[in-house]
């Protein structure tokens, strides 16, 4: 692939795309904001999101799919806020809101579109850990899990959208000996980061989320939640496509250089199997 009249991506079309994409629901919008407020009390949350009956029926299927693997029956949001936390709900209602906005019915385009949530699932859970693993607070933890949750937005975007074009600049990035994001580059013109970044501030992210999807390819000096978000997607691609995950999905190196090695330990590679099995589960959920 190269930047001439072949290449597969049509700028305009990437363009006129963007313009077309819908906007996220008002309770996903309300959720995000009330949940960056220190303030904000589970009653609030929690009443934004009863009032979108379909989402609260997702939400609760979501909350007790074998992903989570909680010891009983969640049966109210409110129940669901105070045992998976307000930052998880938080997550999940994006989530949601993301899924139902790049909803696409052809079927083999479904069918990717599994493939990738079962990916972004695991790499959340990769993210996490390895947020856990090297000490950053409650707080970061959540957000590394949803930062590598949502890192590979554009990437969805693209496969929601231009599922064929975007499974030929993947099959190559495979072949090799170049990684994705390069491949992507001569595709498109950017990579998926880039067009995540785009996505972002579409769609009114918060502010932090936004600079970790932005930077997850590469992450800015000392922002340990990217590194995190970074480390998350690595993970999955090691669990996912370990045949080809170091070439296709380098490690940076400060980020690999500051991890600690229980973060990719066989137990710990494991346990991501594991999540990436539960996370099928999860998706029929939603």
């Amino acid at each position: 692939m190269n930047n001439n009249s072949n290449q597969p991506f049509s700028i305009r079309a990437l363009s006129r795309a963007m313009v077309d994409l819908p906007a996220l629901p008002t309770v996903v919008l309300q959720v995000m904001k009330a949940a960056e407020n220190e303030n904000a009390t589970t009653s609030e949350i929690e009443g934004y999101i009863l009032g979108d009956s379909a989402l609260c029926i997702k939400l609760l299927k979501v909350v007790n799919s074998a992903y989570f693997g909680l010891p009983r029956q969640v049966t109210s949001i409110g129940q669901a806020i105070g045992i998976l936390g307000l930052a998880r709900v938080r997550s999940l209602v994006l989530t949601v809101g993301v899924l139902n906005a790049l909803s696409n019915p052809n079927p083999k385009t479904a069918k990717l579109r599994t493939e990738f949530w079962k990916w972004s699932l695991t790499a959340a859970a990769g993210g996490q850990a390895c947020a856990k693993q090297m000490g950053l607070d409650q707080r970061s933890q959540e957000s590394a899990f949803i930062g590598a949750l949502l890192s590979d937005l554009g990437r969805l975007f693209l496969l929601s959208l231009f599922p064929k074009e975007y499974e030929e600049t993947l099959i190559e990035a495979m072949r090799g000996p170049r990684p994705l994001y390069e491949v992507e580059q001569r595709a498109l013109g950017m990579d998926h980061a880039t067009l995540g970044d785009q996505l972002s501030q579409k769609w009114g992210f918060p502010v932090k989320l936004t600079e970790v999807v932005r930077t997850h390819e590469f992450p800015d000096a000392d922002n340990y939640v990217a590194y995190c978000a970074h480390a998350g997607d690595r993970l999955a691609a090691m669990v996912t496509n370990p045949d080809c995950a170091e070439t296709v999905w380098p490690w940076d190196a400060k980020v690999k250089s500051w991890l600690s090695a229980e973060v990719y330990s066989d137990s710990a590679l494991e346990q991501l199997r594991k999540k990436l099995e539960e996370s099928e589960a999860l998706l029929k959920a939603s």
